[in-house]
């Protein structure tokens, strides 16, 4: 009777150690990613809604990405050009963190915006929109000078980032 009532002891510790491990991890990830490479999210706006999207880089970057020498094609390209993902939490916010304030004020509306997309506390994609006045790959001016998505980063590539691979 002693030796089972140890052995359920034990199975019950271990089933609560990896329970608290698992949540850890989850948390982890959104810790990690609250002020990382990828952007300060410390004063993001956050929604919570659950939906589904297809995310997807913006054609004419494409276009005039591939008119570049095979370097700089790499760095504008990187990451996917298109990702469906499914969410029920996002995190926005604008690159800005490294301005002053007067340069905030100045270029205000104009700084890139990075959105991070969550399911179940874990990541699922990264999005950076660039502002632009003019169609990069014809260069006529847009009706209205707006962010287009530049860059997709799925959960692999972004985990990847994060431990430094």
């Amino acid at each position: 009777m002693k030796s089972t009532s140890n052995w359920l002891a034990m199975l019950s510790f271990v089933f609560l150690i990896l329970l608290s491990s698992t949540a850890h991890s989850q948390m982890n990830e959104k810790a990690k990613l609250r002020d990382s490479l990828f952007g300060d999210y410390t004063k993001a706006k956050i929604e919570k809604k659950m939906g589904k999207s297809t995310l997807q880089v913006w054609e004419p970057h494409i276009k005039y990405s591939n008119t570049l020498p095979p370097l700089m094609k790499e760095v504008m390209l990187n990451g996917v050009e298109k990702l469906q993902v499914e969410y029920d939490e996002i995190w926005k916010a604008e690159y800005d963190s490294i301005f002053t304030a007067a340069e905030k004020k100045k270029w205000k509306g104009q700084f890139d915006r990075t959105t991070l997309y969550w399911k179940d506390n874990k990541i699922q994609a990264y999005t950076v929109e660039k502002s632009y006045l003019s169609d990069p790959s014809t260069g006529k001016k847009l009706p209205n000078p707006s962010h287009k998505v530049t860059s997709i980063y799925d959960r692999a590539a972004i985990l990847n980032k994060l431990s430094g691979k």
